[in-house]
């Protein structure tokens, strides 16, 4: 087996986190690897105290503590500007490969395309 040295990867990601992370782990990631970087942030709105998607509660009942995830996510995503705001982010930190977790909706996949400059075809229903 290689030494840990001259082992590589064809991409190194980072996958179903908050986009919050993400930021400071990519530049570490940058700064390590020069092959290709993924990120593909959970889009729901974490918080410190809910860090993770797992641990969100449904904010229409707070003091029963019930669990978003699976059936109360509805109020819980972030939206597509900011996971547009996201991408355009990571892309200036060196990622360079994208896509969304848990809770993707294709219109935070066509911000994510139109942050790096696509247009798809379903950009025509886009608000800008």
């Amino acid at each position: 087996m290689p030494s840990p040295a001259r082992r590589r990867a064809d991409v190194v990601g980072l996958n179903c986190i908050r986009a919050r992370h993400h930021a400071a782990a990519a530049r570490e990631i940058r700064a390590a690897c020069d092959g290709y970087i993924a990120a593909l942030p959970v889009p729901y709105r974490t918080t410190e105290a809910e860090p993770t998607f797992q641990s969100l509660t449904d904010p229409d009942h707070e003091q029963a503590r019930r669990a978003a995830i699976p059936d109360r996510a509805g109020p819980v995503p972030r939206t597509r500007y900011e996971v547009g705001a996201f991408t355009t982010a990571a892309a200036e930190l060196g990622v360079n490969y994208f896509g969304v977790c848990c809770g993707c909706a294709p219109h935070h996949v066509r911000a994510m395309a139109e942050a790096l400059g696509r247009t798809p075809p379903a950009s025509r229903f886009s608000a800008i």
